[in-house]
């Protein structure tokens, strides 16, 4: 995965630094259309005859943990590359995008057990460090065993962070283990759970079927989508913020959400 996505220059995406809605409070500014209400300071507008809005220096040196799955499931391919392969991608995406503001990046990768921890850490040094750890990642052909992976994840993590679970959703009994224990993880911390989406499926799904064997499949890939999206909607009921695109979306996705959550002060 390194070697296929290092030349891309984080999908174009330019980082920087600039105040937000969340943190410190910066300066005031003047208003002008278009921007948010909420932030208008009504008793410095009063003072001043004119309108002005607050501004904030965002906050930096928070926590972020990129939580990848190395199971089984994460083998399975998505326009020619493994789902790991894209969650290493996004992975690689949001630590460059996070250091670079200022924040702390870890890596958890699990699978039956733990297989790999970079400590939370941030600085040029630390883009070395989470590239490295990535590198080592490959999917294996065991079951994952999100309880464990959850639970020594949450023995790491002593203060509130961000923390960003790859995974691919399993068989009913796997996939209740896991949403119960990221239940528990969203009680302490803000979870954003990445699920790629398989566009080869959604194809098959609107396929009009021509005979019964695309019938039998239709069916099929539409009783797995059904049971996906409930899984989707029990995470999204337990406060988990939830991410289902194809693989370039998903990644885009995830950094504008991490720019929303760091903007809007949510990690604390």
């Amino acid at each position: 995965a390194l070697a296929h996505f290092g030349a891309q220059r984080y999908g174009g995406v330019h980082v920087v630094k600039r105040r937000g809605d969340g943190g410190e409070l910066d300066s005031l500014e003047a208003y002008e259309p278009g921007m948010d209400l909420r932030t208008v300071d009504w008793k410095a507008s009063a003072r001043h005859q004119a309108p002005l809005v607050r501004r904030f220096r965002l906050e930096q040196n928070q926590r972020i943990v990129l939580c990848v799955d190395t199971g089984r499931l994460m083998g399975d391919p998505i326009d020619g590359l493994e789902r790991l392969d894209h969650a290493i991608h996004a992975s690689l995406l949001l630590s460059q995008v996070a250091l670079k503001a200022g924040d702390l990046v870890a890596v958890h990768a699990y699978s039956d057990g733990p297989r790999a921890w970079a400590p939370l850490a941030g600085g040029v040094r630390q883009v070395a460090r989470i590239r490295r750890t990535l590198a080592t990642l490959a999917a294996e052909p065991t079951e994952t065993n999100h309880v464990l992976g959850i639970h020594v994840l949450l023995q790491k993590l002593k203060r509130r962070s961000l923390v960003v679970v790859f995974t691919e959703l399993a068989d009913s009994t796997t996939a209740e283990l896991m949403v119960e224990h990221l239940g528990h993880l969203a009680k302490r911390h803000l979870v954003v759970f990445v699920a790629l989406d398989d566009p080869v499926v959604q194809d098959a799904i609107a396929a009009p079927p021509t005979d019964a064997e695309s019938l039998a499949g239709t069916a099929i890939a539409g009783g797995l989508r059904a049971d996906r999206e409930r899984v989707l909607r029990r995470l999204r009921r337990m406060g988990v913020d939830v991410i289902h695109a194809p693989p370039g979306p998903a990644a885009l996705q995830l950094l504008a959400r991490y720019v929303h959550i760091k903007r809007r002060g949510l990690i604390g």
